[in-house]
């Protein structure tokens, strides 16, 4: 443009996932975009990253310590890494004195209805474990109802939750969502079906 090409906080996280369509954004937006995966492929190449994380199975906001220590990176750095790559349907959330301050969540992840500057859901388990635990240490994965979370989900699907407490308030929670197969769910529907009660027409 006449005034230059200047890159401020927003362009520097805009990222090719979820958002408008690639074609529909401009030139200088799909510039800093691949301006952006150019620089994080140079910090965690893709082989290398594949390795170590292979060697780490599952989930585990434990994770990100050893792979940003490897590659040289920081924690907000590898947990977007760790969310894009991730097998399962995570989010990632950071938080400072229970106000959620970003949200890490692929496009295809349930709604939360949430924004920056709202507080931790009082069901969480993060608001529980925040109260007695010290920075550095981690919550075990737990299930937790999916209404503490999401705004409107599948009564069927699944929610697990861990969060990991760092220092000066900060902590990350992980979301794991898990909707049940479709043969799950033919296998409920037929048990449901089977365990109805007797239907009679009105009036007869």
């Amino acid at each position: 443009p006449p005034e230059g090409f200047v890159c401020n906080a927003p362009a520097m996280r805009a990222r090719r996932a979820g958002g408008k369509a690639w074609d529909q954004r401009s030139p200088y937006e799909r510039m800093e975009i691949e301006a952006n995966e150019f620089s994080v492929g140079l910090m965690v190449p893709t082989m290398e990253f594949r390795r170590a994380r292979e060697k780490l199975p599952g989930c585990d906001l434990l994770h990100l310590e050893p792979l940003t220590k490897l590659f040289g990176t920081s924690k907000e750095v590898m947990a977007r890494i760790y969310v894009d790559t991730a097998a399962e349907n995570i989010g990632i959330l950071t938080s400072q004195n229970g106000l959620l301050k970003a949200f890490l969540i692929p496009p295809n992840f349930p709604y939360l209805g949430l924004a920056k500057g709202h507080p931790l859901p009082p069901k969480s388990a993060s608001v529980s474990f925040l109260k007695n635990f010290s920075p550095g240490q981690a919550s075990a994965i737990t299930p937790v109802r999916a209404d503490a979370w999401l705004d409107r989900s599948s009564p069927r699907a699944e929610l697990y939750e861990q969060v990991f407490a760092q220092r000066d308030g900060w902590a990350m929670t992980m979301l794991i969502f898990e909707e049940p197969t479709e043969d799950e769910r033919d296998e409920e529907d037929e048990v449901a079906r089977r365990w109805a009660g007797p239907r009679f027409a009105y009036g007869r």
